[in-house]
């Protein structure tokens, strides 16, 4: 009669396991799948951009999604992480911007954007943080990028030292956008800079940069593409 008692045991604890294991395998797998995905996305868009750097008069349009997050995450830590990874794939994705593939006999304005990502926040996010998530500039300067680049975020991203100010909070009352920029080299002075992540390598007609603004960013931008949603 033991015996049976213990065998019942073991048997409910091993299925017990099995659906525990079960559920994780399905969890590991559908964040593992959704990853891959994205990753295909950008490294569609960052091909075509190349492409066009090469033959801009040849090659249509950038094939470009735009990613829409939510982040419903209350630590502070994991939030920032989300942020400066959306960013990092936005800059990757358009060669560290030293694809040049802005053309004035194609992009016919003095400022062009293509939107990476527009982040929301959850109503427990905004509850918590209504002031802001601060000292994003210092995350991005203490969080090590390996294994995909050895250094720091701050060492991969483009920053100025007034753009990294201006984006020591991170607002959570309004979707933050995060954009990838060209603008024409002579427009510099003009370009309202509390709104630049920073600004990049210089093209044959355009420096190219990065955009944080939870404004409109149709006052930065006279042109604003917006791609297709990510997978």
């Amino acid at each position: 009669m033991a015996n049976k008692k213990a065998l019942s045991y073991t048997v409910v604890v091993l299925l017990l396991l099995a659906l525990v294991g079960g559920g994780i395998l399905l969890w590991f797998s559908g964040r593992f799948a959704d990853t891959v995905e994205k990753g295909g996305d950008r490294a569609t868009c960052k091909n075509s951009v190349v492409l066009r750097a090469k033959n801009p008069l040849e090659i249509g349009e950038i094939s470009c999604k735009t990613n829409y997050v939510t982040i419903d995450t209350l630590e502070q830590k994991k939030i920032m992480q989300t942020i400066s990874e959306e960013a990092y794939w936005c800059w990757w994705q358009f060669a560290e911007g030293k694809a040049d593939f802005l053309d004035p006999e194609w992009v016919r304005a003095d400022t062009w954007c293509f939107l990476c990502s527009t982040i929301e926040f959850s109503d427990k996010v905004k509850e918590k943080y209504p002031e802001g998530i601060r000292d994003f500039n210092i995350f991005l300067q203490e969080t090590s990028l390996k294994p995909k680049y050895d250094g720091n975020y701050i060492d991969y991203l483009p920053v100025s030292s007034q753009a990294e100010q201006s984006i020591s909070t991170i607002p959570t009352q309004t979707p933050f956008n995060i954009a990838f920029f060209g603008v024409k080299k002579e427009n510099i002075p003009t370009l309202p800079s509390q709104h630049l992540f920073a600004l990049g390598p210089f093209g044959r007609y355009y420096i190219s940069g990065m955009l944080y603004s939870s404004t409109d960013i149709k006052n930065v931008c006279n042109t604003l593409v917006v791609g297709e949603p990510s997978s």
